[in-house]
């Protein structure tokens, strides 16, 4: 017998070691983020590439986990089908919970079967090391596409040197061209995305499209040209509000260059680009001129802004890296701030005023605080729990009437007592209450909850709330739609015939300040189908407790509310057109 068990175990350990030693039939590598950055609790961009050494073709799905708050873990479906041998690139974004411990990524073919997969441990269990460092709600992220030189960095330095009282938390990443996200979600984390001078062609038309919808819908980009030419039909040149041709040679004034914040001890000649605007529907709202070129401008786009700069500031020797801080935050002022048309120089304290009002800078008391343990959300999440307060006022929702819980407990109390007592009593069965109290109490426990289900079951109800920014043109409206689903029965329920578009995700209510230690357990799996334009939900779990809720963000194609708005002297009149399918039933006109 002892034979035979050390053999099993010997075969046992065999097997475990072959199955150790033998070679994945994959190669995958996966990167998180901007630069190993990200922002809590929202669109973060996923890079994973795939090569397959398997002689055969494989067509499956790639599943990547992750906890995306302390209620929700999302797990992103892409189909993809490998050529053996030829690396595959497959950007995706998920959003990840602040205290994420794990990361876990599979293979999956088309039969479900598992082939491959690995997690990734995001934190070190002695807290000394980090994989993916979060970006609090009050630092200002930047993201850069292209060379990231010229002092970019220094950005942090000249907050710490021109703003008394407070030091500016300025994070800037950067993002290999491959690896720009092909959809604008990819960019939502972002404060300010800069294009300094990539190498154009390498910059696809999805990746053009997506930064011209992030832009649009609120984003912030600067755009720094330089020795690469951006082609003629390059997708994103049409669409910047200014127009230029070929660069020239020019020998700037150094007095004007001094307004840019630069040192003008060195004499050098720059290749530059002249600007100039490229329709007249498109308002340039702050330029700068050097020699009678304009070399800078900005515009609204959307409900974002673009500033481009026409040359590198790289050209002007290395002298100018110690300046280079506050160059930058000249360049970004119009970005954040609009300011009117007159052509003028920013100086440096007019620059560092407005940043100080447009950057959340760092007190003494905030500097006081461990952030490796601690993580405030921002306004987004404090609105978002404000329209989820109003997705829970449903009935079914509700506590308990304190009536029902006593009825409940007096009747057990009953049955546990008397009953109990004179019925074994009278069959003479008294030492038997050990098994009749048992009886009971699973009889009263599945009493208890089929009479809770039957009091909160109810309809299947879904609610809704949605917000719409939207402009004259509705290329530029923008829907948010907090959604919230009540079950009458327990289950994973399946979704069909969805809307093909539209970024989904969980969201669930959370506190003002989320602490690592008090983390709690992603425990629903919410299962997205992800394609090119939108993550769709197919599985959710929905349990008569609660109300799963949902959020998604999307782009209209048409504003289902038009106003007009008309002032006569004193008189305003406003007219409002219903587009939409259904009536309006009440509303305001608000006027600032």
């Amino acid at each position: 017998m002892r034979i035979h068990q050390r053999l099993i175990i010997m075969l046992l350990l065999g097997l475990v070691g072959a199955a150790a030693g033998e070679e994945s039939p994959f190669l995958v590598d996966v990167a998180l983020g901007w630069g190993n950055h990200y922002r809590p609790m929202e669109w973060t961009p996923v890079n994973v590439t795939i090569q397959s050494r398997s002689s055969e073709p494989f067509s499956g799905r790639l599943i990547l986990s992750g906890a995306q708050d302390g209620l929700n873990t999302l797990n992103i479906v892409h189909e993809v089908v490998l050529t053996p041998g030829v690396p595959q690139h497959v950007p995706l974004v998920t959003k990840l919970a602040y205290n994420l411990e794990q990361f876990r990524v599979r293979l999956e073919d088309s039969d479900g079967n598992v082939k491959w997969r690995f997690t990734y441990d995001i934190y070190d269990p002695s807290f000394s090391a980090t994989n993916l460092t979060e970006v609090e709600g009050d630092e200002f992220f930047i993201g850069v596409i292209g060379r990231q030189q010229f002092g970019i960095l220094n950005l942090k330095d000249a907050l710490c040197s021109n703003v008394p009282g407070g030091v500016g938390e300025v994070i800037v990443t950067n993002m290999p061209i491959l690896y720009a996200p092909w959809d604008w979600t990819g960019y939502a984390a972002l404060d300010v995305l800069m294009l300094f001078d990539p190498d154009w062609s390498a910059l696809n038309k999805d990746q053009s499209l997506a930064i011209r919808q992030w832009v649009t819908k609120g984003g912030k980009l600067l755009v720094v040209l330089g020795a690469n030419p951006m082609g003629q039909n390059h997708p994103l040149r049409a669409w910047l509000p200014v127009a230029f041709d070929r660069p020239g040679q020019i020998k700037p004034d150094w007095a004007y260059l001094a307004d840019l914040n630069l040192d003008h001890t060195d004499d050098v000649e720059i290749n530059c680009y002249h600007l100039s605007q490229r329709t007249a529907d498109v308002s340039l709202d702050n330029t700068f001129l050097v020699d009678n070129t304009c070399v800078y401008a900005a515009a609204p786009m959307g409900f974002g802004r673009v500033a481009v700069l026409g040359f590198n500031p790289g050209e002007l020797g290395p002298r100018q890296r110690a300046v280079s801080g506050v160059f930058w935050l000249g360049r970004l002022q119009p970005l954040l701030r609009p300011v009117s048309n007159d052509n003028t120089k920013s100086g440096v304290a007019e620059t560092v005023t407005t940043l100080e009002r447009s950057l959340t800078l760092l007190t003494d008391e905030y500097k006081e605080k461990d952030h490796h343990y601690y993580f405030e959300t921002g306004f987004d999440q404090q609105a978002a729990n404000q329209v989820m307060g109003h997705l829970y006022t449903i009935p079914e929702l509700r506590p308990l009437s304190l009536g029902w819980v006593i009825l409940m407990l007096g009747l057990l109390a009953v049955l546990l007592g008397p009953v109990d007592y004179f019925f074994l009593k009278h069959r003479d069965k008294l030492p038997l209450t050990w098994l009749t109290m048992t009886g009971w109490i699973a009889l009263f426990t599945i009493t208890a909850y089929y009479g809770v289900e039957a009091l909160r079951g109810g309809n299947l109800q879904v609610r809704a709330v949605s917000m719409i920014d939207a402009s004259d043109d509705a290329s530029d409206a923008w829907r948010t739609t907090y959604t919230g689903i009540f079950a009458p029965h327990s289950d994973d329920y399946h979704l069909d015939d969805m809307e093909k578009k539209g970024w989904w995700s969980g969201i669930a209510p959370s506190e003002d300040e989320i602490y690592y230690h008090n983390r709690n357990i992603a425990i629903r799996n919410i299962d997205c189908l992800q394609h090119d334009g939108g993550n769709l939900p197919f599985s959710l779990p929905i349990n008569i407790w609660s109300m799963q809720t949902l959020i998604r963000e999307d782009s209209l194609t048409r504003v289902p509310l038009r106003v007009d708005v008309a002032r006569r002297n004193d008189n305003i009149s406003v007219t409002i057109t219903n587009l939409a399918d259904q009536p309006l039933t009440r509303g305001y006109v608000l006027f600032d």
